[in-house]
């Protein structure tokens, strides 16, 4: 008979301690496991995406064309590699690309023939890439203002790269 309440008592003792484990309230000691909490991982940060742009360009005209004429648009890339093109116009001259540029503009775009051109700007600003331009002179003293031709949306937040 002894044994069987000395069973008894410690059946009853660790079901009370299941239940005391499984009802008790949070440890405040305890560290969060894998896939608790709101953090993203990499320490802290988070993942930001990414959209790129460039300047394409292609002839319009036959190669030895005087003058010659270049098709401008711009293409945003996005992290996943979907790709869209919006087409500027179509400017005389051969033209190239480099990074950087006036009013903290991502790229620069600069078509040139015969003492006169046009330069064409990416900047970001918010959601959007803005695309400028500036009319060029060979004996011009003060470059003229830029104009605006066009907004592109992007994703907000997003860092926006220009690429040659």
């Amino acid at each position: 008979m002894k044994r069987l309440v000395a069973i008894s008592a410690l059946t009853t003792t660790v079901a009370l301690m299941t239940v005391a484990a499984a009802c008790g309230g949070k440890d405040k000691g305890a560290t969060a496991g894998p896939g608790a909490g709101s953090d993203t991982g990499g320490g802290g940060s988070t993942l930001t995406k990414q959209e790129v742009i460039s300047f394409g360009t292609q002839l319009a005209t036959a190669a030895d064309a005087d003058p010659p004429k270049t098709r401008v648009w711009l293409g945003l890339t996005d992290e996943t590699g979907a790709s869209q093109s919006f087409p500027i116009d179509t400017f005389t001259g051969t033209c190239s690309a480099e990074e950087g540029g006036d009013m903290g503009a991502l790229g620069t775009l600069r078509c040139w023939w015969a003492g006169a051109g046009v330069n064409l700007i990416a900047v970001a600003r918010g959601a959007e890439v803005i695309v400028l331009r500036q009319w060029v002179e060979e004996q011009q003293d003060e470059p003229l203002d830029y104009e605006e031709l066009q907004r592109i949306q992007v994703t907000y937040g997003a860092k926006v790269v220009f690429q040659l």
